[in-house]
């Protein structure tokens, strides 16, 4: 899945202590997280199968960001312009 942060570990460590522990919260937010990665990675083979199916002497003026509201969150992305 790719990098790991120590940071979300001490967020959490801190919520424990402080007795503001959600563990709802926390298993919502991690498959959000998760969620947004596997989009990305599905946009991603799809744009690498578009790529390869474009007709002869196509191409692409550029790219373009694009921002996408999910139920799990924003994603944004760059995608090619035909």
């Amino acid at each position: 899945m790719g990098n790991f942060s120590i940071t979300p570990e001490i967020d959490r460590e801190k919520e424990v202590k402080q007795g503001n522990f959600d563990w709802e919260e926390r298993f919502s937010r991690q498959a959000c997280q998760l969620a947004q990665e596997e989009a990305e990675e599905y946009f991603q083979e799809v744009d690498e199968q578009l790529f390869k199916q474009r007709p002869v002497g196509w191409e692409s003026r550029g790219f373009e960001e694009r921002t996408y509201i999910t139920s799990f969150g924003e994603l944004r992305r760059k995608e090619a312009l035909p």
